[in-house]
């Protein structure tokens, strides 16, 4: 539908120089006197925008991944792990980041629930510089795992008018056994 967006005020000083004739004469008319006078006045200013009217689309309900990030614009999508040679219980830490032209705090990641194969901890989500990360703890359960499982990021590329889906990984890992697991 339609949204009108202002109109937005802003108030603000300008430094200006003065109208002031220098009380002193013609010799103290020299650039130095000037600016050792201060030659300048503050003035107050209010500029108001005219409104503007935007013309806003819902996102299209066909072809919309059931995993639907929340992500909109012209987005770009990385995942990786270390490390990758691991003994059992041992963590490997998770990275994504999403960055590009969009409302990156609208962005969900794809996430790794904790299951018989991975013991799963919060995950640390942080946006800086035009750049959405997240670090994640996982911990391998099974000795026979060979991998980190691929991950999935679904959004809306509005240059392409439609949904685009990344996919990164799996991850190829190899869990040795632990010191104590080779007496035992």
């Amino acid at each position: 539908g339609e949204i009108a967006l202002g109109p937005a005020t802003l108030q603000c000083h300008l430094i200006v120089p003065s109208n002031r004739q220098n009380r002193f004469g013609s010799a103290f008319e020299d650039d130095f006197f000037n600016t050792f006078f201060d030659r300048q006045e503050r003035r107050s200013l209010t500029v108001k925008s005219k409104e503007l009217k935007l013309s806003v689309k819902e996102l299209p309900q066909e072809g919309k991944p059931e995993n639907f990030s929340g992500g909109v614009g012209n987005l770009n999508f990385e995942a990786s792990i270390s490390p990758v040679d691991i003994k059992v219980g041992d963590p490997i830490t998770l990275r994504m980041s999403v960055q590009g032209d969009g409302n990156l705090s609208a962005v969900s990641f794809p996430g790794l629930k904790d299951s018989e194969d991975f013991k799963v901890y919060e995950p640390a989500i942080k946006e800086e510089g035009g750049v959405k990360k997240l670090e994640q703890v996982i911990i391998p359960r099974d000795k026979d795992l060979k991998e980190v499982p691929a991950f999935e990021f679904d959004y809306f590329n509005v240059a392409l008018n439609k949904y685009v889906k990344i996919s990164k990984g799996p991850f190829a890992i190899k869990i040795v056994e632990s010191s104590d697991e080779k007496s035992a």
